[in-house]
């Protein structure tokens, strides 16, 4: 199958199609990015909610915490109470910073990966506009050999493969059981797999049992 090189009217159809596309996809990962940012913001708030919320209530824990060992936690619910909620929120202040980091962390990819979609996108234009060389079907068998594939063609091909493999299968597991060479085996879903590699050259069978009902 060859290309057909493009008439200009179609390389312009092409690059507008091509400018649009990644358009949109900018479009998207800018609308994504703000999105972030908004629950990054959220987040912000959030927090510095929950540490003036702490630091409201530390007087009011400190006097918990001596009204408790005074009385005991059984004759201060409410303080018992108050005391585990400010506790819950303590682990909650801890976790926020953590979290803003994973954030920041998340934008700065999208941020990144924006820049490089920018740049490929520029790279891709670029090359969209080198002119195709192509060759008919005559040029294509005299000066590459390519030919169009008969049935006959197709059937060799096939025998050949199937041949190929069996010889593949009667080197690395032979009826006998015995291998003239060192193989390595192992299993994955329920298949016996058996590979030797020789220099630059592995082989490998994929083997399974089937039961007769």
């Amino acid at each position: 199958m060859y290309r057909r090189k493009l008439t200009p009217a179609e390389q312009e159809a092409r690059r507008v199609k091509n400018r649009v596309g990644m358009r949109k996809i900018r479009q998207r990962q800018r609308q994504e990015l703000l999105e972030m940012k908004s629950t990054v913001v959220e987040l912000e708030k959030e927090y510095a909610e929950l540490c003036r919320r702490a630091e409201a209530a530390g007087r009011d824990t400190v006097l918990a915490t001596l009204q408790m060992e005074d009385g005991g936690e059984q004759n201060h619910p409410d303080l018992a109470a108050v005391a585990k909620q400010l506790g819950a929120e303590k682990l909650l202040l801890r976790s926020m910073p953590k979290q803003k980091a994973a954030w920041t962390l998340q934008i700065q990819r999208v941020l990144d990966f924006e820049a490089s979609s920018l740049a490929a996108a520029q790279k891709f234009q670029s090359n969209v506009d080198v002119p195709l060389d192509t060759v008919d079907e005559v040029q294509a068998e005299e000066e590459l050999g390519f030919h169009p594939l008969t049935e006959w063609d197709l059937t060799r091909t096939i025998l050949d493969n199937k041949r190929d493999i069996r010889h593949v299968e009667s080197r690395l597991n032979p009826p006998s059981g015995l291998v003239d060479k060192p193989t390595y085996r192992m299993q994955a879903f329920g298949w016996d797999i058996i590979q030797r590699v020789e220099g630059s050259v592995m082989e490998f069978v994929f083997l399974k049992k089937v039961q007769q009902p």
